[in-house]
């Protein structure tokens, strides 16, 4: 192992000691620990920088996730809205009339679920 003379403030130097009795490890050791670790995250945050913004694959699958538990909660609010509406008015409603409500019910529970979805933590 290469030596090397490096200095401290007082101040830096006694915590220093005080860190290392603490762990019941010399000094010297743990100012090797400490480099280590320095060395560590400078060598992370170099390689973060070359990976760049890549999705991460846990974030890629809470996404699916998300999709396929929209397309559930928008079917399952608009066969409500059309049940809701077919018990209390079919009689009286033409097929035309069925279909526009349909489509009324389709879009109501979409936005229904946007809103919840809007609330949901990123």
């Amino acid at each position: 192992m290469n030596q090397i003379s490096i200095t401290f403030p007082k101040k830096t130097k006694e915590k220093l000691y005080q860190n290392a009795q603490q762990k019941e490890i010399t000094i010297a050791q743990y100012i090797r620990d400490l480099v280590d670790i320095g060395l560590r995250v400078e060598e992370m945050s170099a390689q973060k920088k070359i990976d760049g913004d890549k999705p991460e694959p846990l974030m890629a699958e809470l996404d699916l996730f998300k999709n396929l538990l929209k397309k559930d909660l928008v079917s399952s609010y608009e066969m409500l809205y059309l049940v809701r509406h077919i018990l209390t008015k079919m009689p009286e409603k033409t097929a035309g009339e069925l279909d526009a409500f349909a489509e009324e019910a389709r879009i109501r529970s979409r936005s229904f679920v946007d809103g919840l979805f809007d609330q949901m933590p990123r």
